[in-house]
Formats: C-alpha cells, structure tokens, sequence
C-alpha cells in the first residue's frame, strides 16, 4: 500500500447535508479498498481564478493508503462525482508521512544574520578624512 494525499475543490453553493454527503461517499469510497489517515477537512475559500464560473469554493482534504491498482477505480469514482469541481491527487514517500518535520539535514544548515551596527553621517565623513588625508 502507498500513502496519497487527496486534496479538492466543492462548490461553494453545496449545502451543509451536501456536504455531509460527500464527506461520508469519500470516506467510504477510501475505507472499501484502503485505510483512511486524516480527514476529509474542509475550509471555505477564495479561488485565485474562477473555475467553472464559481469564485468560491471548498476547499477539501485528505490522507489515505491505498493498493496501486484500487487506485484506478477510485479515481474514476471521483471523476464521475458532480459537485467535485477540481481535485489533486499526489502519492506520498513514506518518510514525508513518518516525518512531519524537515529532515535531520536540512535542520543542521543554519544561516547566521549578522547585525549591522547604524552608523552616522559624521563618522563615515570622519573615516574619509582620516584615509584621504585631508
């Protein structure tokens, strides 16, 4: 089994029993053929462009495992859903999932900031006397 990460657009105009719906189709849709890990969530939001002549919409996510091959009908499932105006799905690495935080590596690579020190108008023309010679 592989980890995938579900995430979808619902129009906004969906109502609340709508919505329940939907949470419970996605849910077992992901229980009949693998194991669910997070959610659905879902989360009222502002689309950058409009997407089939919608500026809004809920915006839904979600963690699973699932065979490879259970994948395929899954994804036609959702596909075949109406009130699904987008979705993403992506597989996962297992260490992305067993790690929630940033790799050893890259936790090791800090910047230092060096703070400058102000420094007034007097002292820079001071300074420029002094190696001039003037």
């Amino acid at each position: 089994m592989r980890f995938y990460e579900l995430t979808f657009l619902v129009s906004a105009n969906a109502s609340e029993e709508e919505m329940e719906n939907l949470r419970e189709k996605i849910t077992s849709l992901v229980q009949k053929e693998g194991v669910l890990i997070n959610g659905p969530f879902f989360q009222k939001r502002a689309l950058a462009y409009p997407i089939k002549k919608q500026d809004w919409a809920i915006f839904g996510t979600l963690d699973f495992q699932m065979k490879p091959e259970a994948l395929i009908k899954f994804e036609r499932k959702l596909k075949s859903e109406p009130r699904i105006l987008r979705y993403l799905l992506i597989r996962e690495e297992e260490w992305k999932r067993s790690a929630k935080s940033p790799q050893p590596s890259v936790l090791k690579k800090k910047t230092k900031i060096h703070k400058r020190e102000k420094v007034e108008l007097k002292e820079i023309d001071k300074k420029l006397e002094e190696i001039l010679g003037k």
